[in-house]
């Protein structure tokens, strides 16, 4: 079963991209935003932007993008359930009782 907007808004809002993004690579403050490594390719020029307003990040490099759940799934490897899975426990967050069984979607 699809998971309702509701939770998915607060589970975003309860882990920052910022702060997820920091646990994969060093971050860099400029302005509201940060740059960084990406860290889904090799670089030694910081080509990653993460636009905290949005909680969305790009790279300039490689064309990697997305919200959090999307940095998470590339950069576990996993699928959306499984990120969701994996924020929910970061934060603390109860998964709702129809997807703690249900497979990938």
């Amino acid at each position: 079963m699809p998971l309702s907007d509701e939770f998915i808004y607060k589970l975003k809002e309860s882990n920052p991209i910022e702060n997820i993004m920091s646990s994969y690579t060093s971050l860099i403050k400029q302005g509201h935003d940060y740059v960084c490594l990406c860290p889904f390719h090799s670089e030694k020029t910081p080509s990653c932007r993460i636009y905290t307003n949005d909680q969305n990040f790009y790279c300039f490099g490689c064309g990697a993008g997305g919200d959090v759940i999307t940095l998470v799934k590339r950069a576990e490897n996993i699928g959306y359930i499984e990120a969701v899975k994996f924020l929910a426990e970061k934060c603390g967050m109860q998964l709702p009782d129809e997807t703690k069984n249900s497979r990938e979607l």
